[in-house]
């Protein structure tokens, strides 16, 4: 199955959580709409399936961008919930439930960030959350305003290779208290010991965006991919610094080169390639884990 369009409708499945055996992601989900998306970025492949016989196949190359991506640091392709369907609202608990399948030969290239899960807010730049490859782990970090900073290694890479993992996050974005525990996750059905107390959104957030509303977002994005290419480059490149602002929070990000691809550095970046299958979004644990729906022993 070959991407065409920006848009990828799953056959079966719903954003609350009722999925049929087999489904691999969200119905109705987008293909964002400055990924790559070339011919291979996403697929249905019957190589590993959690559930079924299918999941998803998520290839990235080096120079896979389009437009404001080439000219910041980026590269990805993700499939995005849009805003306006349900369990966007941040008037409530939202549970999220994937699988994750990493083969051997996945690579991390920190210090350059890649991100395989997020969720953002509409009018508001960075992600609420996220879990990104560093340092030989998927960790939660949350680097926006009011929390910043946060860097906590969920699962070890070398746990996740050759195999599937099943990840489930509980997020509550009303404004709350410092003590209330707003953000937990499971793997593998363990509760870990990352997560996040206190508000996820500020008033000044919600004053921001238009909507209110969230958009989670998974597949494979590397941010300020210069980092690795300047670290490993074995050939000499003149370029000017990218500072990068964001103007909304206030923080600032730098790295070696906000057009990348516009340079030769002796190297390429490694292709990475992910399966996600069994994504789902609902109201609660057990409408979103896999490990609860098909009862496993």
């Amino acid at each position: 199955m070959r991407l065409s369009s920006f848009s990828y409708f799953m056959l079966v499945g719903a954003l609350a959580g009722c999925v049929s055996s087999g489904t691999d992601g969200l119905s109705g989900a987008e293909v964002n709409e400055i990924s790559g998306n070339r011919p291979y970025s996403i697929s249905t492949s019957r190589d590993y399936a959690r559930v079924g016989d299918t999941s998803q196949r998520f290839e990235l190359r080096h120079g896979d961008c389009r437009g404001y991506d080439c000219e910041n640091d980026r590269q990805r392709i993700e499939l995005v919930q849009p805003y306006q369907t349900e369990n966007t609202s941040v008037s409530k608990p939202i549970w999220y439930g994937w699988s994750i399948y990493l083969p051997e030969d996945f690579q991390d290239i920190s210090p350059a960030n890649t991100l395989m899960g997020q969720v953002k807010l509409q009018g508001w730049r960075g992600p609420l959350w996220s879990l990104e490859v560093k340092r030989g782990a998927l960790s939660l970090v949350i680097e926006n305003a009011p929390n910043l900073g946060t860097d906590c290694p969920v699962v070890w890479l070398s746990n996740m290779r050759g195999r599937w993992t099943d990840i489930v996050v509980k997020a509550d974005y009303r404004l709350l208290p410092q003590e209330a525990r707003s953000l937990e996750f499971w793997v593998n059905g363990q509760r870990s010991r990352c997560g996040w107390s206190g508000p996820l959104i500020n008033q000044q957030m919600l004053d921001l965006s238009p909507t209110n509303r969230l958009s989670f977002r998974y597949g494979i994005y590397n941010s300020y991919v210069s980092r690795w290419l300047s670290r490993n480059a074995n050939r000499r490149v003149d370029a000017d610094q990218f500072v990068d602002l964001h103007k909304d929070s206030g923080l600032i990000i730098r790295s070696p080169s906000n057009t990348p691809f516009s340079y030769d550095w002796g190297v390429e970046l490694p292709t990475l390639v992910a399966y996600y299958d069994t994504v789902r979004i609902g109201s609660s644990r057990e409408a979103v884990d896999v490990r609860i729906i098909y009862s496993e022993d």
